[in-house]
């Protein structure tokens, strides 16, 4: 159903009160209670009785990714190349559940759901991507997108301009299960420019998957089944501030790619030695190598952005990897101030995102797993080694004092090329208010071989390079002190803090709040404490006042 939610998030600050950022979440279901119907859903294939499926004549559907048996025959495949296509129409306007145009999206999650039967279970990824150019379930079809690439085919794929740069989306998805994707970048440039919504593809890429995937569509009897799209948006004033290396003169980032090496031998005494550990720097490329390093020829600097994060895999014998442990380790300098382009210190963070772009360097460039985003809790640099720089035990561990016991944000469905948005909005606000910022870690979500490939600070192509991106709260804070909300602090605060201290900052402290800026926002404000009289005093003081001129006033 397309359910609208109204929050007004209230933060009680100490010994003051401010207006807060207002939010309202919105959802779009085929068939929902508001009966949302604006949706078009069709599958593209390279095989041609696959190829132009309506979304809304079927109950469900399969994509699949595309894997060559012999490249020189792409019109006869192992696995075809075959993606969907979707557009939700009348998402923005004044009307009920609408979203209003121009409104800052804090959250866009798309949920799908995968069919319980057959080979509909998938190992992924899959990714979406907004499309640069509009369909229709009447002409568009495979062919469609001729490409330059020798193949003469991909689809609507980014790199052949038909769409843009994908976003991460689904991994490993089981019979039944729901997959949710975050897609807040694509729906924050339609709110931007709602004439840009021309819908978006859910494609494997290249190199993709011969494991196709299988979900219900729009056509569904079930409508809880179907399709659904949930927003969470605020027309509150909010500026978005982002941070990459090199883009606008910013340099303020630090970044390091943090490598164990594989170990050859391990004991129960010694079961990490990580003999052969090297850190690159992020932002120079240059490695530095554990001392009884065996590494035979030393590592040359990374000079092309690529690093492949990789989870461990542990052998029979204790401690000894037969995978390698390595993390990315990223922090952003002078993101809060006054000056152009930075955060203000003075608001709220309402988002942040960590965004990382996956490399394209390779075929194995892409991953179906999760990895986590965690804030670190201990300094380090681009020389910091896996072995000797992170406690006790080598490597990054919450018990050791590295880094946060959970994650902030898990993200999945990384396909060659695209953009990955970690959510780290608590760490960030964290920093502005004074906690320790020891930047963040990326890292396996769980033992792994599978590598990941990002781009690092040091790439050519800033564009590509990890960001940091902040929506900040401009909703102007409230008066400490004025607690009828009229801007203003002067008696009437004084009475309401009296009718109910414990509401309004507490006893003594809400009225030493009132009496400090007693006077706003004129020349009295900040007033010391011979010129307000005690809490007693003053009420019968106010008593007297103006209850003497109530009586006058009622008896003329």
């Amino acid at each position: 159903m397309r359910l609208l939610l109204s929050t007004a998030l209230v933060a009680l600050l100490p010994a003051s009160w401010a207006l807060a950022l207002t939010t309202t979440t919105t959802s779009f279901q085929k068939g929902d209670a508001n009966a949302y119907s604006s949706i078009t859903e069709l599958r593209i294939s390279m095989t041609p009785a696959s190829d132009g499926t309506n979304g809304a004549l079927v109950t469900n559907f399969g994509i699949d990714g595309y894997q060559a048996d012999d490249p020189t025959t792409p019109g006869n495949e192992f696995s075809p190349d075959q993606p969907s296509l979707t557009k939700w129409d009348n998402l923005f306007g004044s009307g009920p559940g609408q979203i209003p145009a121009g409104a800052t999206i804090l959250s866009a999650t798309l949920t799908h759901k995968t069919t319980n039967g057959g080979s509909a279970d998938t190992n992924g990824p899959w990714s979406i991507a907004s499309l640069n150019q509009p369909f229709d379930l009447t002409t568009t079809r495979y062919s469609s997108f001729p490409s330059a690439d020798p193949l003469g085919f991909r689809g609507p794929w980014w790199q052949d301009g038909y769409s843009q740069r994908p976003q991460g989306g689904w991994g490993r998805l089981t019979f039944n299960q729901v997959g949710v994707a975050n897609i807040q970048p694509l729906v924050q440039q339609w709110s931007s420019n709602p004439a840009s919504n021309n819908g978006y593809v859910i494609q494997s890429g290249f190199v993709g998957t011969s494991n196709a995937w299988n979900y219900y569509t729009s056509g569904n009897p079930v409508v809880a089944d179907r399709p659904k799209l949930t927003v969470t948006y605020t027309t509150s004033p909010t500026v978005t501030n982002t941070f990459q290396h090199g883009v606008n003169g910013y340099t303020g980032d630090s970044s390091a790619f943090v490598k164990s090496g594989t170990i050859a031998t391990a004991s129960a005494t010694n079961p990490d030695p990580s003999v052969d550990d090297v850190t690159f720097d992020g932002t120079t490329g240059n490695p530095t190598v554990s001392p009884t390093s065996t590494i035979n020829p030393p590592p040359t600097p990374i000079t092309d952005g690529n690093a492949f994060l990789d989870g461990p895999v542990f052998s029979i014998n204790p401690g000894e990897l037969t995978s390698t442990d390595d993390s990315g380790l990223f922090k952003f300098g002078g993101v809060f101030g006054g000056a152009a382009g930075q955060a203000p210190a003075d608001k709220a963070v309402a988002k942040a995102w960590l965004v990382l772009t996956t490399g394209t360097a390779s075929g194995n460039a892409r991953s179906p797993d999760t990895w986590e985003a965690r804030t670190l809790s201990r300094d380090w640099d681009g020389t910091s080694l896996y072995s000797s720089s992170f406690g006790a035990v080598p490597g990054f561990q919450s018990d050791d004092g590295d880094m946060a016991a959970t994650p902030l944000d898990t993200e999945i469905g990384m396909t060659t090329g695209s953009q990955i948005w970690f959510d780290v909005t608590s760490y960030l606000e964290g920093v502005r208010t004074g906690t320790p910022d020891h930047g963040l870690i990326v890292l396996h979500g769980q033992d792994t071989s599978d590598g990941w490939q990002v781009q690092l600070a040091v790439g050519p192509d800033a564009t590509l390079r990890p960001k940091l991106v902040v929506i900040s709260d401009l909703t102007p804070v409230g008066v400490a002190g004025d607690y009828n909300g009229d801007g203003k602090v002067d008696a009437a605060d004084y009475v309401k803090w009296r009718s109910n201290p414990a509401g309004n900052g507490g006893d003594p402290a809400g009225y030493n709040t009132w009496r400090n800026n007693f006077g706003f926002p004129g020349s009295g404000s900040g007033l010391n404490g011979a010129s307000v009289p005690e809490p007693g005093t003053f009420f019968f003081a106010f008593v007297a006042v103006f209850g003497l001129g109530l009586f006058s006033s009622r008896n003329r």
